[in-house]
């Protein structure tokens, strides 16, 4: 079971990627008005919500994509060490 808490960080990985994708296939972000453009910000949660507070000014790619998926990352990172702290020698099926 602690092996496969680590299988969690494979949620903000893949959603990194999709939105990488969906943001190449757009041709960048369209503020709000893109066809991809709620999923790209549905991908990003909940970092996203922090764009408002980053006093850079960056690509869109960056700001909208990339620096959310490694605060996402991070989350998930301390997530899955807490999740392990907690099971560590706990009897799991």
């Amino acid at each position: 079971m602690k092996r496969k808490v680590w299988l969690l960080l494979l949620i903000p990985t893949l959603a990194s990627v999709i939105a990488v994708v969906l943001f190449v296939a757009q041709r960048g972000f369209g503020g709000g008005h893109g066809d991809f453009d709620r999923a790209i910000g549905l991908l990003g949660m909940p970092s996203i919500l922090l764009l408002e507070h980053v006093p850079i000014h960056a690509p869109d790619i960056l700001l909208i994509v990339l620096f959310p998926a490694i605060l996402n990352f991070i989350i998930w990172s301390l997530v899955v060490l807490l999740l392990s702290a907690l099971l560590r020698g706990h009897q799991t099926i």
